[in-house]
């Protein structure tokens, strides 16, 4: 699969290096949850992306079963790009084009969208849902162009 590269820009939060060298934003919602996303990446009409992503959660929650989202917000209009666990709550648009690269349990998050499209650009984040209730969305996320 080739995967288009990553611009990091400067934004407000913490930053990190990949191990490409290219710049991921640590995003944090509280001591222990954060994720690391880079804040934009670029894609060619007609590929593939990934959208790479880590993310960490209270320590408690280590063990217990996770849902995995990303949704995608396109001018405050938001939708779901990716559902772990109920296909069926997946936008249209999505369908059938978006699904992670890694494992969840092991703390990666990152997204693949086959076959972009124009109507794909827009800013993405990720949420983590555990089955105790505990929720935590990890905005703001990463902005997808297309060229």
């Amino acid at each position: 699969v080739d995967f288009k590269s990553i611009r990091g820009k400067s934004v407000k939060g913490a930053k990190t290096a990949n191990r490409t060298g290219k710049e991921n934003l640590s995003v944090g919602l509280s001591q222990d949850s954060k994720a690391n996303t880079p804040e934009e990446v670029t894609a060619e009409k007609g590929s593939c992306v990934q959208i790479p992503c880590n993310y960490s959660y209270p320590m408690y929650l280590a063990n217990r079963p996770r849902v995995g989202i990303w949704h995608y917000d396109k001018s405050g209009t938001v939708t779901t790009a990716f559902h772990s666990k109920d296909h069926n709550i997946i936008s249209p648009q999505f369908q059938h084009r978006t699904r992670l690269s890694g494992d969840l349990n092991d703390d990666n998050c990152s997204l693949i969208i086959n076959n972009v499209r124009w109507q794909d650009v827009g800013r993405y984040y990720f949420r983590i849902e555990f089955d105790d209730g505990n929720k935590f969305n990890y905005k703001p996320g990463t902005r997808l162009q297309v060229s």
